[in-house]
């Protein structure tokens, strides 16, 4: 199979492993009897007395009274273990705060919200510093919660040690004013291992999510309405990212970028969708000008740049400048716009690559070199789709092709992809698409469609209510936190081991 050489990583990881049985938590020295502490107060609070075993901020009434502070400082004067932090029980209409200063987590903690009914959080820390800062090597999970940050929050996480690693799930993170300019990201990732299953980076207010190093994945996630200088939804200048059946739309930034800007590092979009966003210089979808950039069933749609800015690469969807390498295998790159420009619309660059069979759409500004640097056929400019919008999730509109696109059954058989991220090993199928809808099995007669949308045709080529399938990933937010834990120097026993559950 035809393959650029930076996008060969130095090692395997296996993007979404099949994880039946794993410890919850890894990375504990010693092993000890698990600490929950439930919290019933909302105010931020320092502990009483962290030497006494309990949680409480207010050692003059008779009552316990446990803030999030207050049970972290007591987790912090325990033996490492595996311990749970509990945010469930407050109750309905409860808003907690976090103000001041970072509060410290130990390693092997888990801070357990609500994923039915999210809890809010409203944060205001002190100098921008983030929310929650891991203490020694190992892991964190946060899950059910639905953070805002004013504008003098710090991010939720800065991961700076490569020895930590941090499991998010179902979570939204957001500004407490849409409107209101924050100065950091929701998210800052220098090193160390970050995954995302069902997390909402919406309403930011700044760049969503910063990438400098260490490893992030999103699965199942959404990077909406957020705004920066360069990158309105990601702004990755090192390590590895990856998104897998997720969506980045209606986000703005003030230069390059509107949805993903990329200065380094390594980018991969699997059965995900750049929509809607607006750059105002180049690269409305995506911008890359350093690293390397892969899309393997994925669609970038209806994305927009602005041709007053200035220069002569602008792609409306997608701009690649100078030796940064894209790579489009499966996907669809139509219905995008560079403003007061009737050309150029979809892509511009010399470095934009194609294997197997990609849809570009009218006007296209660019020319895709497969592997004998041969014009891609499906990039002719006589080739058109229309757009139609599906209702997903109740909340967002998608836009997919028409039944008469040549998007439909273009894909390889099987819908192979790269999944493990190994050139070494074969390529596997995509089971879903992003809506979790299957895709087809695998059979010569049987070919996917282009793009990070499946349709399913029959004889007349009208559309057919699909099942559910197995996800791609088989993935549980147990499993996202224990491949995130996996790595740290330390493993937990056989015995630590608790069944995992499908979804």
């Amino acid at each position: 199979m035809f393959r650029f050489a930076p996008f060969q990583p130095a090692r395997r990881l296996q993007l979404l492993p099949r994880l039946a049985t794993a410890a919850c938590l890894t990375g504990l020295v010693a092993q000890v009897a698990a600490t929950d502490f439930r919290i019933n107060i909302t105010a931020d609070i320092a502990d009483a007395d962290t030497s006494d075993g309990r949680c409480d901020a207010d050692a003059d009434r008779a009552d316990e009274q446990c803030s999030l502070r207050a049970a972290a400082e007591q987790l912090l004067s325990l033996p490492a273990g595996k311990h749970r932090i509990l945010l469930d029980r407050l109750p309905a209409g409860s808003r907690l705060r976090i103000e001041g200063e970072t509060i410290r987590v130990p390693a092997g903690t888990e801070l357990l919200g609500n994923t039915e009914r999210l809890l809010p959080v409203t944060a205001s820390t002190t100098a921008q510093r983030p929310l929650f800062a891991i203490e020694g090597d190992g892991g964190i999970r946060l899950s059910g919660l639905d953070i805002r940050l004013g504008s003098d929050a710090g991010s939720l996480l800065a991961m700076q040690d490569p020895q930590q690693s941090a499991g998010l799930a179902d979570l939204r993170i957001g500004s407490t004013i849409a409107t209101t300019q924050r100065a950091v990201p929701a998210l800052r990732l220098v090193a160390g291992h970050v995954d995302c299953l069902r997390c909402r980076f919406v309403d930011g207010g700044s760049t969503a999510i910063d990438v400098r190093g260490g490893e992030l994945r999103l699965v199942d996630s959404l990077v909406s309405d957020n705004r920066g200088a360069d990158g309105g939804g990601l702004h990755i200048t090192g390590g590895r990212v990856w998104l897998q059946r997720s969506e980045v739309s209606r986000n703005r930034s003030e230069a390059n970028g509107g949805g993903i800007h990329q200065s380094g590092g390594e980018l991969w979009l699997i059965n995900s969708l750049l929509r809607g966003n607006l750059a105002a210089r180049g690269g409305g979808g995506l911008a890359i000008s350093g690293g390397v950039a892969e899309l393997q069933n994925s669609s970038v749609i209806g994305n927009v740049a602005n041709a007053d800015a200035g220069g002569e690469q602008i792609g409306g969807g997608l701009l690649s400048e100078g030796k940064a390498k894209v790579r489009l295998r499966n996907s669809i790159v139509s219905a995008n716009r560079v403003l007061a420009m009737t050309f150029g619309n979809e892509c511009a660059g010399s470095e934009i690559f194609a294997d197997a069979a990609n849809f570009i759409g009218p006007d296209p500004g660019c020319q895709p070199r497969s592997a004998d640097n041969d014009l891609v056929l499906r990039s002719a400019a006589a080739m058109t789709t229309t757009m139609r919008p599906l209702p997903w999730g109740g909340l967002r509109v998608m836009a997919m092709p028409s039944l008469a696109s040549p998007a439909i059954d273009a894909g390889g058989s099987g819908c192979l992809a790269d999944v493990d991220l190994d050139a070494t090993t074969p390529d596997q199928p995509l089971l879903t698409d992003l809506r979790q809808q299957p895709r087809p099995a695998i059979h010569d007669l049987q070919r996917c469609d282009l793009g990070a949308i499946q349709t399913r045709c029959d004889t007349t080529c009208t559309d057919s209510v699909v099942q559910s399938a197995p996800s791609d990933a088989a993935v549980t937010t147990s499993d996202l936190t224990l491949q995130t834990l996996t790595d740290s120097p330390h493993a937990s026993t056989a015995a630590d081991t608790p069944e995992t559950s499908q979804p």
